[in-house]
């Protein structure tokens, strides 16, 4: 490669979060082939909306396996600390193996070579097993849920799987994890109005973290399906995805953005609740094409739909 075409590269890595996600993914996977998808395009869409400051808040559920941990805790933070280094980032998970696995994956991105090359300003002054300090000041701090944060705050908040799935069928822990978000979590960020909060998880349980957020407050849903489609046709031909995008009330949940993902993923009917079979949906659920996706379980939370 010549050095103008590899200033070409890394140029593309810095403008925009899929090449750079590509690229991560073959990093942190030596030896496998990346198979890209239209979710992971779908996903770093979004990403790049909060990056550029359209969105403040982030709802992506998904279904285990699916890259979202990679794309959202390990390589979204690599992109933004290496165009951005003095953002002040906070990863949390459910326990604090998986919180060290990705902040492992986190500093392999970073001490890359050409990771290094990409982003020249990005510079690692201190790397710690569960923090990595840039020299403007900036941080990815690893942490689980309910960790000590007491005298600390940034303004990017990433919540990855914060409740195991056998924990979520608890009302006490569900109730118990909801309250440490709204209350311990939302008071450690440097600023309400524009701190971000990232939640990345998949549906276990109808009154689970998602399900809480997106009840808190009055919530407008603007349309999907095909009126999405036609509504914002530029974003979903980019995207190839069929997003709901909810606002919320002032300064908490202003902007959110729910990935409503056609797979045959589901959990429980007992967890859910919403329905008793593939073919008794409820009458607020008739606005979705429900019968093309056969699938066996539907819940609806406010005025639309989530796919498990």
């Amino acid at each position: 490669m010549t050095t103008l075409d590899q200033a070409f590269h890394d140029a593309i890595l810095r403008r925009n979060f899929d090449p750079f996600l590509h690229r991560s993914i073959m990093t942190l996977n030596p030896g496998t082939p990346y198979l890209p998808n239209w979710h992971l395009s779908a996903i770093a869409y979004q990403l790049e909306r909060i990056r550029r400051g359209e969105i403040k808040r982030l709802i992506i559920n998904m279904p285990p396996r699916h890259l979202k941990s990679q794309t959202v805790s390990v390589a979204f933070p690599a992109y933004l600390l290496g165009l951005e280094p003095w953002h002040r980032i906070f990863c949390i998970s459910y326990g604090g193996e998986l919180s060290s696995k990705h902040h492992n994956d986190f500093r392999s991105i970073v001490a890359s070579r050409w990771y290094r090359r990409a982003f020249p300003d990005m510079l690692v002054s201190r790397s710690l097993e569960d923090e990595v300090t840039t020299s403007a000041t900036g941080f990815r701090r690893s942490t689980s849920v309910y960790g000590t944060l007491t005298g600390l705050g940034g303004n990017i908040f990433i919540i990855d799987d914060p409740q195991k799935p056998v924990d979520a069928q608890s009302e006490v822990q569900r109730d118990q994890l909801n309250q440490w978000v709204s209350n311990t979590l939302m008071s450690r960020l440097d600023s309400k109005e524009t701190g971000i909060i990232i939640l990345v998880m998949q549906r276990v349980h109808l009154n689970d973290l998602s399900g809480y957020l997106m009840e808190t407050g009055g919530w407008d849903t603007h349309p999907s399906g095909h009126r999405a489609r036609s509504t914002h046709a530029r974003e979903a031909s980019a995207m190839k995805a069929l997003p709901t995008i909810v606002a919320g009330p002032p300064w908490r949940w202003r902007f959110v953005a729910v990935f409503i993902l056609r797979t045959s993923y589901c959990i429980p009917e007992s967890a859910c609740g919403a329905c008793s079979g593939s073919d008794n949906f409820p009458d607020r659920c008739r606005n979705f094409p429900v019968t093309r996706l056969k699938i066996p379980c539907l819940a609806s939370t406010g005025n639309f739909v989530l796919i498990h």
